[in-house]
């Protein structure tokens, strides 16, 4: 008479059918990274296309969400890439600087698109500063737009401007001389300064002072101290905390959590998707993979 299969085993065979669905699930999980945010954030950006292309407006800030985070924009979307429509600019100007600055990071390894771009950049500098004399945000990203296409401050005489524009600090930075600092500027100062190896002339204090001052009760942070928080000027924030190598706020990024809406990002708590914000947000994404930080609680999931 033939035996059946030992307890045991019976036992352990009926404990792993149990097991099967759970073990499964598992399988299909998978712990929640910077460039799989980034790349969610990427997808989502992709759907504000009109006719397949970024507008002439979108179109350097989705680049700079591509490359920040190791994509390349002359592949990235499908169909038209994101690259797509920018041309050289003409001037030094802010409207100018904004798709220097991406033709930059999207051309790393062309020499002659970086050599024309870093050409049309200085044309703007009168010895100490860009473009318009009172305005500091075309300095902010004239400095950027030189230091991604491989110039050299000291070499190429634009080392004045980077002190410049550290020395227009007044907590934080605004977008113009005369006027109170903003969050959004100041992130992009530092930033900036940063990418200038100029951050040693910052007030590193001073600036996360006023930064924190400019958070709100959700955990945000608004254009100036008192302001409602919103997507933009959380994401600058968060910026120039990367800049400064210093910690950032979980109510912050729980704040940015709480905008994420299907097609992408809102601009304040409960308005409508916003394409900027959108691009802004991936963007954020992009530089925290760069910066190595933990992702934080408030994106802690698995998917």
């Amino acid at each position: 008479m033939r035996r059946g299969p030992a307890p045991t085993v019976r036992a352990r065979f009926a404990l792993a059918i149990l097991l099967l669905p759970l073990v499964a699930g598992c399988a299909g999980t998978k712990e929640t990274t910077w460039a799989s945010l980034h790349q969610d954030a990427l997808d989502q950006l992709a759907t504000h296309r009109n006719d397949g292309r970024f507008s002439s407006f979108l179109a350097p800030y989705a680049v700079e969400a591509a490359a920040l985070g190791g994509v390349d924009p002359n592949r990235w979307p499908t169909g038209d890439p994101a690259v797509v429509g920018l041309a050289l600019p003409l001037g030094p100007y802010l409207s100018q600087l904004r798709p220097a600055y991406a033709l930059a990071l999207a051309n790393p390894s062309d020499a002659s698109v970086q050599s024309q771009l870093r050409s049309v950049v200085l044309a703007g500098l009168n010895g100490t500063q860009f473009g318009e004399p009172a305005l500091l945000n075309d300095d902010a990203f004239a400095l950027r737009a030189l230091a991604a296409a491989g110039s050299d401050a000291a070499a190429d005489g634009w080392r004045a401007a980077v002190e410049g524009l550290a020395r227009n600090q007044t907590g934080g930075w605004s977008y113009r001389m005369g006027v109170a600092p903003d969050t959004d500027s100041t992130g992009i100062v530092l930033v900036a300064l940063g990418a200038a190896n100029g951050l040693g002339l910052a007030n590193r204090t001073a600036a996360l002072a006023f930064l924190a001052a400019s958070r709100d009760g959700d955990g945000g942070y608004g254009t100036s101290p008192g302001e409602v928080a919103n997507c933009h000027s959380t994401v600058w924030a968060l910026r120039g905390h990367f800049a400064l190598d210093a910690p950032t706020p979980n109510g912050a990024w729980a704040y940015l959590a709480a905008l994420r809406a299907p097609g992408g990002w809102a601009y304040p708590t409960g308005g409508a998707v916003n394409a900027f914000c959108t691009a802004e947000v991936a963007t954020l994404f992009g530089a925290a993979v760069a910066a190595g930080i933990p992702v934080p609680p408030a994106f802690s999931f698995e998917s």
